[in-house]
Protein backbone atom coordinates (compact mmCIF):
# COMPACT_ATOMS: atom_id res chain seq x y z
CA UNK A 1 0.00 0.00 0.00
CA UNK A 2 0.93 3.38 -1.27
CA UNK A 3 0.08 6.79 0.11
CA UNK A 4 -0.01 10.08 -2.39
CA UNK A 5 -0.59 12.60 -0.13
CA UNK A 6 -2.61 15.39 -2.00
CA UNK A 7 -1.25 18.59 -0.54
CA UNK A 8 -3.23 22.39 -1.07
CA UNK A 9 -0.36 25.01 -1.12
CA UNK A 10 -3.30 27.48 -1.21
CA UNK A 11 -2.99 26.46 2.66
CA UNK A 12 0.37 26.00 3.97
CA UNK A 13 1.65 23.62 6.13
CA UNK A 14 5.62 23.10 7.16
CA UNK A 15 5.59 19.92 5.26
CA UNK A 16 3.87 21.11 2.38
CA UNK A 17 -0.16 21.89 2.05
CA UNK A 18 -3.42 21.20 3.61
CA UNK A 19 -3.64 17.39 3.24
CA UNK A 20 -7.65 17.31 1.96
CA UNK A 21 -7.21 14.46 0.44
CA UNK A 22 -4.88 11.19 -0.34
CA UNK A 23 -5.03 8.29 -2.22
CA UNK A 24 -4.35 4.36 -1.24
CA UNK A 25 -2.23 3.10 -4.21
CA UNK A 26 -2.75 -0.93 -4.21
CA UNK A 27 0.68 -2.61 -5.40
CA UNK A 28 0.87 -6.25 -6.38
CA UNK A 29 2.85 -8.74 -8.58
CA UNK A 30 1.24 -7.42 -11.47
CA UNK A 31 1.41 -3.46 -10.86
CA UNK A 32 -0.94 -1.20 -9.83
CA UNK A 33 -4.57 -3.29 -8.65
CA UNK A 34 -6.42 -0.56 -6.67
CA UNK A 35 -6.54 3.08 -6.64
CA UNK A 36 -8.69 4.82 -4.59
CA UNK A 37 -9.16 8.18 -3.48
CA UNK A 38 -10.21 8.96 -0.21
CA UNK A 39 -11.28 12.45 2.21
CA UNK A 40 -8.75 12.63 5.20
CA UNK A 41 -11.42 13.49 7.43
CA UNK A 42 -13.15 9.73 6.99
CA UNK A 43 -9.93 8.23 8.92
CA UNK A 44 -9.90 11.07 10.97
CA UNK A 45 -13.64 10.58 11.72
CA UNK A 46 -12.91 7.09 12.82
CA UNK A 47 -9.63 8.00 15.54
CA UNK A 48 -10.53 6.18 18.53
CA UNK A 49 -7.25 8.25 20.06
CA UNK A 50 -7.49 12.12 21.11
CA UNK A 51 -4.29 13.48 20.91
CA UNK A 52 -3.30 17.31 21.68
CA UNK A 53 -2.37 19.03 18.64
CA UNK A 54 0.73 21.31 18.34
CA UNK A 55 -0.12 24.44 20.13
CA UNK A 56 -0.24 26.89 17.15
CA UNK A 57 -2.74 24.56 15.61
CA UNK A 58 -4.99 24.90 18.67
CA UNK A 59 -6.60 28.02 17.11
CA UNK A 60 -8.28 25.77 15.02
CA UNK A 61 -8.63 22.23 16.01
CA UNK A 62 -9.19 20.54 19.33
CA UNK A 63 -8.17 17.40 18.03
CA UNK A 64 -4.85 16.54 15.88
CA UNK A 65 -5.39 14.31 13.30
CA UNK A 66 -3.86 12.98 9.90
CA UNK A 67 -5.15 16.10 7.73
CA UNK A 68 -2.56 18.50 9.90
CA UNK A 69 0.02 16.17 10.79
CA UNK A 70 2.72 16.83 8.19
CA UNK A 71 3.63 19.68 10.89
CA UNK A 72 7.00 19.11 10.36
CA UNK A 73 9.50 20.59 7.46
CA UNK A 74 11.07 17.39 8.04
CA UNK A 75 9.12 15.49 5.50
CA UNK A 76 10.09 11.86 6.73
CA UNK A 77 8.58 13.37 10.58
CA UNK A 78 5.61 14.43 8.15
CA UNK A 79 5.82 11.38 6.45
CA UNK A 80 5.61 8.93 9.56
CA UNK A 81 3.14 10.74 11.74
CA UNK A 82 0.80 11.33 8.37
CA UNK A 83 1.28 6.92 8.11
CA UNK A 84 0.67 6.30 11.80
CA UNK A 85 -2.77 8.61 12.37
CA UNK A 86 -4.16 6.83 9.07
CA UNK A 87 -3.06 3.50 10.53
CA UNK A 88 -4.72 3.92 13.67
CA UNK A 89 -7.92 4.54 12.50
CA UNK A 90 -10.83 2.44 12.40
CA UNK A 91 -10.91 2.19 8.72
CA UNK A 92 -7.58 0.46 8.08
CA UNK A 93 -7.20 -1.56 11.89
CA UNK A 94 -10.54 -3.29 10.84
CA UNK A 95 -8.95 -4.26 7.02
CA UNK A 96 -5.23 -5.09 8.95
CA UNK A 97 -3.63 -2.78 6.56
CA UNK A 98 -0.36 -0.60 6.88
CA UNK A 99 1.38 1.63 4.31
CA UNK A 100 4.59 0.83 3.31
CA UNK A 101 5.34 4.26 1.56
CA UNK A 102 4.42 7.80 0.98
CA UNK A 103 4.48 10.33 -2.07
CA UNK A 104 3.32 13.86 -1.31
CA UNK A 105 2.64 16.32 -4.53
CA UNK A 106 0.77 19.73 -4.51
CA UNK A 107 -1.20 20.92 -6.87
CA UNK A 108 1.77 22.14 -9.23
CA UNK A 109 2.58 18.82 -9.75
CA UNK A 110 -1.63 18.26 -11.51
CA UNK A 111 -0.82 21.13 -13.32
CA UNK A 112 1.85 19.91 -15.26
CA UNK A 113 0.17 16.41 -15.67
CA UNK A 114 -2.28 18.11 -17.20
CA UNK A 115 -0.25 20.39 -19.24
CA UNK A 116 0.96 17.32 -20.90
CA UNK A 117 -2.13 15.14 -21.47
CA UNK A 118 -4.44 17.76 -22.41
CA UNK A 119 -7.48 19.05 -20.94
CA UNK A 120 -9.85 16.64 -19.18
CA UNK A 121 -13.41 16.83 -19.40
CA UNK A 122 -15.52 16.36 -16.33
CA UNK A 123 -19.25 16.34 -17.71
CA UNK A 124 -20.44 15.29 -14.13
CA UNK A 125 -19.19 18.72 -13.12
CA UNK A 126 -19.74 20.81 -16.49
CA UNK A 127 -16.27 21.64 -16.90
CA UNK A 128 -12.87 20.92 -18.36
CA UNK A 129 -9.76 20.98 -16.20
CA UNK A 130 -7.11 22.35 -17.53
CA UNK A 131 -3.36 23.07 -16.17
CA UNK A 132 -4.74 27.07 -15.96
CA UNK A 133 -7.99 26.44 -14.11
CA UNK A 134 -8.11 22.85 -12.23
CA UNK A 135 -6.76 24.93 -9.03
CA UNK A 136 -9.63 27.37 -8.53
CA UNK A 137 -12.37 24.98 -10.00
CA UNK A 138 -11.45 22.00 -7.91
CA UNK A 139 -11.07 24.46 -4.84
CA UNK A 140 -14.79 25.60 -5.80
CA UNK A 141 -16.34 22.05 -6.09
CA UNK A 142 -14.57 21.58 -3.03
CA UNK A 143 -16.09 24.70 -1.14
CA UNK A 144 -19.25 24.84 -2.86
CA UNK A 145 -20.33 22.34 -5.19
CA UNK A 146 -23.09 19.86 -4.75
CA UNK A 147 -20.71 16.97 -3.45
CA UNK A 148 -20.05 18.87 0.24
CA UNK A 149 -23.77 18.98 0.00
CA UNK A 150 -23.90 15.58 -0.07
CA UNK A 151 -21.05 15.15 2.43
CA UNK A 152 -18.18 13.94 -0.29
CA UNK A 153 -16.79 16.83 -0.87
CA UNK A 154 -13.30 15.82 -2.49
CA UNK A 155 -15.53 13.03 -4.50
CA UNK A 156 -14.11 15.41 -7.84
CA UNK A 157 -10.78 13.52 -7.26
CA UNK A 158 -12.17 10.12 -7.45
CA UNK A 159 -13.30 11.33 -10.80
CA UNK A 160 -10.52 13.16 -11.82
CA UNK A 161 -7.50 11.22 -10.98
CA UNK A 162 -8.66 7.52 -12.78
CA UNK A 163 -8.88 9.55 -15.98
CA UNK A 164 -5.95 11.36 -15.88
CA UNK A 165 -4.07 8.03 -15.50
CA UNK A 166 -5.97 6.70 -18.29
CA UNK A 167 -3.89 9.67 -19.90
CA UNK A 168 -0.61 8.96 -18.88
CA UNK A 169 -0.76 5.58 -20.27
CA UNK A 170 -1.11 6.78 -23.62
CA UNK A 171 1.35 8.98 -23.70
CA UNK A 172 3.83 9.13 -26.92
CA UNK A 173 7.67 9.46 -26.70
CA UNK A 174 8.03 13.05 -26.83
CA UNK A 175 5.30 13.07 -24.13
CA UNK A 176 7.12 10.48 -21.75
CA UNK A 177 9.89 13.03 -21.95
CA UNK A 178 7.92 16.10 -21.33
CA UNK A 179 6.74 14.18 -18.11
CA UNK A 180 10.28 13.12 -16.77
CA UNK A 181 11.17 16.70 -17.71
CA UNK A 182 8.42 17.85 -15.04
CA UNK A 183 9.07 15.79 -12.45
CA UNK A 184 12.77 16.12 -12.57
CA UNK A 185 11.48 19.77 -11.38
CA UNK A 186 9.11 19.14 -8.55
CA UNK A 187 11.51 16.87 -7.28
CA UNK A 188 14.10 19.88 -7.53
CA UNK A 189 11.65 22.47 -5.47
CA UNK A 190 9.88 19.74 -3.45
CA UNK A 191 6.66 19.93 -5.28
CA UNK A 192 7.28 16.26 -4.65
CA UNK A 193 8.81 14.31 -1.99
CA UNK A 194 9.21 10.49 -1.09
CA UNK A 195 9.15 8.23 2.37
CA UNK A 196 9.65 4.36 2.44
CA UNK A 197 9.56 2.65 5.73
CA UNK A 198 12.02 0.36 4.14
CA UNK A 199 15.45 1.93 5.69
CA UNK A 200 17.97 1.03 2.57
CA UNK A 201 14.86 2.40 0.13
CA UNK A 202 15.07 5.43 2.28
CA UNK A 203 18.60 6.05 2.21
CA UNK A 204 18.36 5.64 -1.46
CA UNK A 205 15.71 8.35 -1.67
CA UNK A 206 17.53 10.81 0.20
CA UNK A 207 20.76 10.29 -1.47
CA UNK A 208 18.58 11.28 -4.56
CA UNK A 209 17.41 14.29 -3.84
CA UNK A 210 13.28 12.86 -3.37
CA UNK A 211 13.39 12.88 0.67
CA UNK A 212 12.40 16.25 1.93
CA UNK A 213 14.63 15.80 4.28
CA UNK A 214 15.94 18.75 6.41
CA UNK A 215 19.82 18.64 6.22
CA UNK A 216 22.31 17.80 8.69
CA UNK A 217 24.54 20.92 8.95
CA UNK A 218 27.66 20.19 10.62
CA UNK A 219 27.65 21.00 14.15
CA UNK A 220 30.26 23.72 14.54
CA UNK A 221 30.91 24.34 10.94
CA UNK A 222 31.59 27.89 9.25
CA UNK A 223 28.70 28.65 7.47
CA UNK A 224 25.26 29.00 7.09
CA UNK A 225 21.87 27.63 7.36
CA UNK A 226 18.36 29.35 6.55
CA UNK A 227 14.61 27.73 6.25
CA UNK A 228 11.36 29.66 6.47
CA UNK A 229 8.57 27.79 6.60
CA UNK A 230 5.09 28.92 7.27
CA UNK A 231 2.14 27.63 7.96
CA UNK A 232 -0.87 28.96 7.35
CA UNK A 233 -3.64 28.93 10.74
CA UNK A 234 -7.29 30.38 9.36
CA UNK A 235 -6.31 31.77 6.50
CA UNK A 236 -8.50 30.40 4.14
CA UNK A 237 -6.93 29.53 1.21
CA UNK A 238 -4.85 32.91 0.53
CA UNK A 239 -1.72 31.43 0.51
CA UNK A 240 -2.14 30.18 -3.72
CA UNK A 241 -1.70 34.15 -3.84
CA UNK A 242 1.13 35.19 -1.19
CA UNK A 243 5.00 35.20 -2.76
CA UNK A 244 7.60 35.79 -0.30
CA UNK A 245 11.36 37.32 -1.10
CA UNK A 246 13.95 35.95 1.22
CA UNK A 247 17.03 37.93 1.34
CA UNK A 248 19.82 37.33 3.64
CA UNK A 249 22.86 39.33 4.15
CA UNK A 250 25.93 37.56 6.15
CA UNK A 251 28.72 39.35 7.15
CA UNK A 252 32.16 37.62 8.40
CA UNK A 253 33.48 39.81 10.99
CA UNK A 254 37.12 40.44 11.53
CA UNK A 255 36.88 38.45 14.78
CA UNK A 256 35.64 35.58 12.59
CA UNK A 257 32.05 35.45 13.80
CA UNK A 258 29.05 35.51 11.37
CA UNK A 259 26.58 38.33 11.63
CA UNK A 260 22.92 37.82 9.63
CA UNK A 261 20.26 40.30 8.96
CA UNK A 262 17.45 38.76 7.28
CA UNK A 263 14.56 40.09 5.71
CA UNK A 264 11.37 38.20 4.61
CA UNK A 265 9.19 40.25 2.31
CA UNK A 266 5.49 39.02 1.80
CA UNK A 267 3.01 39.95 -0.88
CA UNK A 268 -1.05 39.04 -1.11
CA UNK A 269 -2.07 39.66 -4.72
CA UNK A 270 -5.56 37.86 -3.76
CA UNK A 271 -7.88 41.20 -3.69
CA UNK A 272 -8.91 40.52 -6.87
CA UNK A 273 -9.43 36.82 -6.64
CA UNK A 274 -13.22 35.98 -7.10
CA UNK A 275 -13.57 33.40 -4.43
CA UNK A 276 -13.44 34.77 -0.78
CA UNK A 277 -11.02 31.92 0.36
CA UNK A 278 -8.37 33.99 -1.69
CA UNK A 279 -9.10 37.32 -0.74
CA UNK A 280 -8.95 36.24 3.71
CA UNK A 281 -6.31 37.82 5.43
CA UNK A 282 -3.38 35.64 5.47
CA UNK A 283 -2.49 34.25 9.09
CA UNK A 284 1.03 32.84 9.28
CA UNK A 285 2.87 31.19 11.91
CA UNK A 286 6.16 31.64 10.30
CA UNK A 287 9.63 29.60 11.53
CA UNK A 288 12.83 30.95 10.70
CA UNK A 289 15.26 28.29 11.11
CA UNK A 290 18.90 28.47 11.47
CA UNK A 291 22.11 26.86 13.00
CA UNK A 292 22.14 25.27 16.48
CA UNK A 293 23.00 27.74 19.06
CA UNK A 294 22.20 31.04 17.39
CA UNK A 295 21.18 34.06 18.99
CA UNK A 296 18.72 36.33 17.86
CA UNK A 297 19.19 40.04 18.52
CA UNK A 298 16.08 41.33 17.23
CA UNK A 299 12.92 40.51 15.29
CA UNK A 300 10.52 43.75 14.10
CA UNK A 301 7.73 43.48 11.52
CA UNK A 302 5.81 40.59 13.08
CA UNK A 303 2.38 40.10 15.19
CA UNK A 304 1.59 38.83 18.23
CA UNK A 305 -0.95 35.79 18.80
CA UNK A 306 -1.74 34.18 21.85
CA UNK A 307 -3.02 30.64 21.76
CA UNK A 308 -4.90 29.22 24.65
CA UNK A 309 -6.09 25.41 24.72
CA UNK A 310 -9.28 24.80 23.79
CA UNK A 311 -9.50 22.18 26.23
CA UNK A 312 -8.56 20.41 29.67
CA UNK A 313 -6.29 18.40 27.70
CA UNK A 314 -4.47 16.64 30.78
CA UNK A 315 -7.92 15.91 32.34
CA UNK A 316 -9.68 14.75 29.56
CA UNK A 317 -6.72 12.20 29.07
CA UNK A 318 -5.52 13.06 25.27
CA UNK A 319 -2.41 11.60 24.45
CA UNK A 320 0.75 14.04 23.81
CA UNK A 321 2.57 13.36 20.55
CA UNK A 322 6.19 12.61 21.18
CA UNK A 323 8.16 14.15 18.45
CA UNK A 324 5.72 17.64 19.39
CA UNK A 325 6.45 17.50 23.31
CA UNK A 326 10.06 17.14 22.42
CA UNK A 327 9.82 20.07 20.72
CA UNK A 328 7.76 22.36 22.18
CA UNK A 329 9.24 21.44 25.64
CA UNK A 330 12.65 23.55 24.03
CA UNK A 331 10.58 26.34 23.41
CA UNK A 332 11.03 29.91 25.37
CA UNK A 333 9.47 33.17 24.97
CA UNK A 334 11.14 36.26 23.71
CA UNK A 335 8.78 38.86 25.05
CA UNK A 336 10.45 41.59 23.64
CA UNK A 337 10.26 40.48 20.33
CA UNK A 338 7.10 38.55 20.48
CA UNK A 339 8.91 35.66 19.48
CA UNK A 340 9.67 32.44 20.47
CA UNK A 341 12.75 30.53 20.50
CA UNK A 342 13.02 26.69 20.20
CA UNK A 343 14.80 23.87 19.00
CA UNK A 344 13.64 21.19 15.86
CA UNK A 345 15.78 19.05 13.83
CA UNK A 346 19.41 20.26 15.05
CA UNK A 347 18.26 23.84 14.45
CA UNK A 348 17.65 26.56 16.40
CA UNK A 349 13.93 28.04 15.14
CA UNK A 350 12.92 31.97 15.88
CA UNK A 351 8.97 31.62 15.48
CA UNK A 352 6.63 34.25 15.28
CA UNK A 353 3.18 35.78 13.71
CA UNK A 354 2.16 37.50 10.87
CA UNK A 355 -0.69 38.10 9.62
CA UNK A 356 -1.32 39.94 5.73
CA UNK A 357 -3.98 41.49 4.23
CA UNK A 358 -5.43 40.97 1.41
CA UNK A 359 -3.45 43.77 -1.49
CA UNK A 360 -0.95 44.17 0.81
CA UNK A 361 3.12 43.81 1.12
CA UNK A 362 4.26 43.79 4.66
CA UNK A 363 8.42 42.62 5.71
CA UNK A 364 9.46 41.31 8.84
CA UNK A 365 13.30 41.47 9.79
CA UNK A 366 15.44 39.88 11.81
CA UNK A 367 18.61 39.67 12.90
CA UNK A 368 21.16 37.13 14.30
CA UNK A 369 24.34 35.99 15.04
CA UNK A 370 25.53 31.99 14.19
CA UNK A 371 27.42 30.24 16.84
CA UNK A 372 29.71 29.32 14.83
CA UNK A 373 33.18 31.27 14.08
CA UNK A 374 36.18 31.04 11.24
CA UNK A 375 39.89 30.72 12.66
CA UNK A 376 40.99 33.36 10.92
CA UNK A 377 44.52 33.33 9.39
CA UNK A 378 45.10 30.61 6.95
CA UNK A 379 45.47 31.21 3.07
CA UNK A 380 42.12 29.43 2.51
CA UNK A 381 39.01 28.93 4.48
CA UNK A 382 35.82 26.73 3.60
CA UNK A 383 32.37 28.32 3.88
CA UNK A 384 29.33 26.56 2.91
CA UNK A 385 25.78 28.01 2.69
CA UNK A 386 22.41 26.07 2.85
CA UNK A 387 19.01 27.12 1.86
CA UNK A 388 16.07 24.93 2.33
CA UNK A 389 12.71 25.58 0.25
CA UNK A 390 9.62 24.53 2.00
CA UNK A 391 7.53 22.65 -0.48
CA UNK A 392 4.46 24.48 -1.92
CA UNK A 393 6.17 27.80 -1.19
CA UNK A 394 6.34 31.21 -3.93
CA UNK A 395 9.96 32.40 -2.90
CA UNK A 396 13.23 34.10 -4.39
CA UNK A 397 16.10 33.77 -2.59
CA UNK A 398 18.69 36.64 -2.28
CA UNK A 399 22.04 35.61 0.01
CA UNK A 400 24.77 38.04 -0.06
CA UNK A 401 27.77 37.20 1.65
CA UNK A 402 30.66 39.59 2.83
CA UNK A 403 33.87 38.45 3.44
CA UNK A 404 36.10 39.93 6.70
CA UNK A 405 38.49 42.17 6.31
CA UNK A 406 41.88 41.06 4.73
CA UNK A 407 40.25 38.32 2.34
CA UNK A 408 38.33 37.90 -0.62
CA UNK A 409 36.60 34.85 -2.19
CA UNK A 410 37.81 32.54 -4.84
CA UNK A 411 35.01 32.06 -6.78
CA UNK A 412 34.73 35.97 -8.22
CA UNK A 413 37.58 37.36 -6.56
CA UNK A 414 35.35 39.81 -4.75
CA UNK A 415 34.85 40.88 -1.21
CA UNK A 416 31.64 40.16 -1.47
CA UNK A 417 29.49 37.23 -2.92
CA UNK A 418 25.70 37.38 -3.93
CA UNK A 419 23.25 34.25 -5.19
CA UNK A 420 19.90 35.97 -6.45
CA UNK A 421 17.20 32.71 -6.95
CA UNK A 422 13.74 33.20 -8.67
CA UNK A 423 12.79 29.97 -8.30
CA UNK A 424 15.50 28.26 -5.79
CA UNK A 425 15.59 24.42 -5.44
CA UNK A 426 14.24 22.41 -2.30
CA UNK A 427 18.17 22.72 -1.19
CA UNK A 428 20.57 25.33 -1.94
CA UNK A 429 23.75 24.66 -1.37
CA UNK A 430 26.82 27.04 -2.01
CA UNK A 431 30.43 26.19 -1.35
CA UNK A 432 32.86 28.50 -1.47
CA UNK A 433 36.57 29.40 -0.64
CA UNK A 434 37.74 32.72 1.65
CA UNK A 435 41.39 33.68 0.43
CA UNK A 436 43.80 35.80 2.12
CA UNK A 437 44.38 39.01 0.44
CA UNK A 438 47.80 40.20 -0.58
CA UNK A 439 49.76 43.18 -1.74
CA UNK A 440 49.47 41.55 -5.46
CA UNK A 441 45.66 41.46 -5.01
CA UNK A 442 45.37 45.44 -4.03
CA UNK A 443 47.16 46.25 -7.19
Amino acid sequence: HILVFFQNPSELRPGGGFLGSFADIVMGPEGIREIKVTDIYDPDGQLDQKVVPPKPLQAITKNWGARDANWFFDFPTSAKKVISFLERSKIYTEQNISFDAAIAMNVRVLQSLLAITGPVTLPEYGFTATAENVLTRLQREVETGRDKANGKPKKILTVLAPKILERLSLLDTAQKRSLYDAFAEHLRTRDLMFFAKDIEMQNYLQAVGAGGEVTNFPEGAPGEYLAVVAASIGGGKSDAFVSEKIKLSSRIEENGRISNFLTIERAHRGDKADDPWYRATNRSYLQIMTPKGSRLIYIGGNDTRTIKAPLPYTKLGYLIDPDVRQIEETAQLIPAFGAEELEAFGKTVFSTWLNLKAGATRTLEAEYINPARFSLGAERIPYQFIFERQSGATVSLDFLLEAPPGYHFAENGAPQFNLIDENPAGRVQVSLTLVKDHPADQR
